[in-house]
């Protein structure tokens, strides 16, 4: 079956405006080596980086060109930070050479959109970067939802790693991956023949909360690191609302106990008590802000008050 024409978006930077603070253009006639596609429900940006760039430099960091995605009707810039794992203390152990290659990618907005809209964002890299693109691009059109996945072919390889909540980008610029999924072997999934390796991002824009319950009095909780920690410790954060809280505190004697008693939901409206956790580790050295993903971020404050005090009692566990 005979691909379906890609509708590419243009890559290249409105007149009379500065592509950004990272890398600013040389010449009026700037253009970017990022190929940007409107896919089916989401946008695609694929480029490519040498070698010399992200696996055998001396460099611990490089910056992608820009590409551009409409938020709101205006096009706001993108770029894609490579950041090489540090091996040992000190600058010379810091380097995609002496990391053998070993980096992670950061997203970062260096535009200025509103607050408000949400996506979930996917990183893709392989030599199958390309097919794939070509194949999301024929699911638009065809309205099927089949793609590449893994493949034994090793042209066809490919590694797709998606974040697990969704990202404001009027708030916070920057979004990078965390845990297990943060770093990534350049070497291992280069096109040898070519000495690239192809990489892709995929913007896929997600509908708030509020949006599916536009008349209710909401609102949501994000933890404050106010003090200035080391970088390094990682921590789940569970939120916890509802006349219940204090008597959760109880489990404090299964701490002690080695019990697994738990409160959960009961009948009784004194102790109802609604607990959210993150679905990722944190690390407030790098990140002072935490909230939840956008699917469970709003609350009812109002349903989950103790009604006698006219009071919301409020919990945070740090694990």
């Amino acid at each position: 079956m005979p691909v379906p024409s890609m509708k590419l978006a243009s890559t290249i930077e409105p007149s009379g405006t500065d592509p950004g603070p990272l890398k600013r253009a040389q010449t009026e006639q700037w253009k970017s080596k990022v190929q940007t596609f409107e896919l089916k429900g989401a946008t695609l940006a694929v480029f490519s980086v040498h070698e010399n760039h992200i696996v055998n430099s001396s460099s611990r960091q490089w910056v992608s060109d820009a590409f551009f995605y409409p938020i709101k009707g205006i096009n706001v810039e993108f770029r894609v930070q490579f950041i090489a794992k540090q091996m040992a203390e000190g600058k010379k152990g810091h380097s995609f050479k002496k990391a053998n290659g070993w980096g992670k990618m950061e997203l970062k907005c260096a535009g200025e959109p509103v607050e408000g809209d949400r996506f979930k964002v996917a990183f893709l890299v392989g030599p199958g970067v390309k097919q794939y693109s070509s194949l999301r691009a024929t699911a638009a059109a065809t309205d099927e939802t089949g793609l590449m996945g893994e493949a034994a072919d090793p042209a066809k390889k490919i590694d797709r790693r998606e974040t697990q909540s969704s990202h404001d980008f009027g708030k916070y610029p920057m979004l990078g991956l965390t845990g297990d999924k943060e770093f990534w072997d350049f070497g291992s999934l280069q096109d040898k023949k070519k000495q690239l390796i192809h990489i892709g991002v995929e913007m896929l824009p997600q509908k708030s909360a509020s949006e599916h319950k536009p008349h209710e009095e909401r609102g949501k909780m994000e933890l404050k690191c106010a003090g200035e920690p080391v970088e390094g410790d990682r921590f789940k954060v569970a939120f916890l609302v509802g006349p219940g809280v204090k008597q959760y505190s109880l489990n404090a004697t299964a701490a002690t106990t080695d019990e697994t008693v738990s409160m959960g939901e009961t009948g009784d409206p004194a102790k109802k008590i609604d607990r959210r956790e993150t679905q990722s580790s944190h690390d407030f050295g790098k990140y002072p802000l935490l909230g939840l993903p956008a699917e469970y971020e709003m609350w009812d404050f109002g349903s989950l008050q103790d009604k006698k005090k006219q009071l919301i009692h409020i919990g945070v566990e740090m694990l």
